[in-house]
């Protein structure tokens, strides 16, 4: 028997919702039943008002909001492995969404739905330097940032992730005036911890140069753990050896600068006295 949650008096508190228009509870529940991405639902008796819910909620969860007229129900149900498992079961919308990579642990990821054909679960970006990424190894490993914002996804996801199957990888990017380049691998894997989440990459193709080629089979640095001195001479987290070629993580300085390879760096498509306005980096499953 399926287990479910009834929320009295509460409803989603960021309005992320998918608002369907439904004339009872029971058609409500039936548009949530037929949408593979909704694992909750909300419903207002007296407004009528429908909403698909990307999240499980219970009762002590942060993101709920209460308030009067408002019943919120969630159940368990398989969860998707990735963004790409999303839209192949008719999710096209890009946003947030628990996946399970294991099966059991969820995570929460931004899914891309838009770019080349969609299905991307991203894991790195980067937008306007509102979250300091010169971070130590802990936070590189588990995560961190806001994950509707700027947002690492860590080290140990993107082992999960990389290690169910043939991934590949795309790095999108942007500078101050609007341009947009991209780099794309068909061949993506971070190692486990035992290797320090080693680099492994090849197949590139786009329009930004192959700044990250040079870091292939390198393993993940962080000021407290870096023998090199890259991590600290450049203050960011990266698959250093003899420092970099790309350093997305550096810090945010807002396009050109004196200041050599620090900031947010591709060296082949801006050199490396030219930080970035928005990066986004992204993995697809081929298999």
């Amino acid at each position: 028997m399926t287990q479910i949650t009834e929320l009295d008096n509460f409803r989603p508190a960021d309005n992320t919702g998918v608002a369907v228009s439904t004339k009872s509870m029971l058609q409500c529940a039936i548009e949530c039943a037929d949408n593979l991405a909704c694992e909750s639902l909300s419903y207002h008796s007296v407004q009528g008002n429908c909403l698909l819910n990307h999240f499980l909620f219970g009762k002590d969860s942060p993101g709920l909001s209460g308030e009067d007229g408002w019943k919120t129900y969630s159940q368990a149900r398989g969860l998707m492995t990735d963004c790409l498992a999303l839209l192949q079961t008719g999710t096209t919308q890009s946003g947030v969404y628990n996946v399970s990579v294991t099966g059991t642990d969820t995570t929460s990821v931004w899914c891309d739905m838009d770019t080349d054909n969609g299905g991307w679960t991203v894991f790195q970006r980067r937008i306007d330097g509102a979250t300091d990424f010169f971070r130590g190894w802990a936070e590189y490993r588990d995560g961190f940032g806001n994950v509707n914002h700027e947002f690492w996804l860590g080290l140990e996801n993107l082992h999960a992730f990389t290690s169910a199957g043939d991934t590949e990888l795309r790095v999108d990017m942007e500078d101050f005036a609007n341009n947009t380049a991209y780099a794309q691998y068909n061949k993506f894997a971070i190692g486990d911890a035992a290797t320090n989440y080693r680099l492994n990459i090849s197949g590139f193709s786009g329009n930004a140069g192959n700044s990250l080629d040079r870091h292939n089979g390198y393993i993940f640095r962080t000021h407290d753990n870096d023998t090199t001195g890259c991590s600290v001479l450049y203050q960011s987290a990266w698959w250093y050896e003899n420092c970099h070629e790309s350093n997305l993580n550096g810090l945010y300085l807002s396009g050109n600068t004196s200041i050599y390879a620090k900031g947010i760096t591709w060296e082949t498509w801006k050199g490396y006295y030219y930080s970035l306005k928005n990066t986004k980096m992204m993995i697809r499953s081929l298999t």
